[in-house]
């Protein structure tokens, strides 16, 4: 079965999917954070979210490269990845959040 489009843009649209950004947005924001959210604006945010997502794959892949990534992100490796990505990206900003304000309080002096 060929699980690819002809088109880039539907590609990326299964690629998208398979991010599932809806969802690793809530794991990152949190769920204590999640229940003060104003839930309209979250579904806009997620929407532009999936929007640049997809523009920037568009933009730094071929069509090609992006089915190699629809391929990689349907095996074990790949899942595991996209489920573990939202920790890692919260404790890497956890964990640099002091280095971070440190740098932007010194652009703006």
């Amino acid at each position: 079965i060929n699980v690819y489009s002809q088109s880039k843009e539907d590609d990326l649209k299964k690629l998208m999917d398979r991010f599932d950004i809806r969802e690793v947005t809530k794991k990152i924001i949190g769920p204590r954070a999640m229940e003060n959210i104003d839930e309209e604006k979250l579904e806009i945010f997620i929407t532009k979210a999936i929007d640049v997502n997809a523009k920037l794959y568009s933009k730094h892949f071929t069509h090609e490269e992006i089915k190699e990534l629809i391929k990689f992100y349907d095996t074990p490796l790949g899942k595991k990845m996209i489920d573990k990505q939202p920790s890692i990206t919260k404790e890497w900003f956890e964990s640099l959040s002091t280095d971070i304000r440190i740098l932007m309080s010194s652009m703006t002096e």
